[in-house]
């Protein structure tokens, strides 16, 4: 399970996901496999919790 901090963060993350879909379509088609997103504002939370969104483990 994760934190809940890191559940938080997810959830912020889906919401802007769902605000700027256009944009994170277009993300997500030129995306190289297996590699993780760069940090972009329109993400919905901060280059930190990002990070550590990235970064966690269950």
């Amino acid at each position: 399970m994760y934190a809940p901090d890191i559940l938080d963060i997810g959830r912020r993350m889906l919401a802007a996901a769902r605000e700027n879909l256009e944009w994170n379509l277009e993300q997500l088609r030129d995306a190289r496999p297996g590699e993780p997103l760069p940090y972009d504002p329109r993400l919905g939370v901060t280059r930190e919790e990002y990070g550590r969104f990235r970064d966690a483990k269950p």
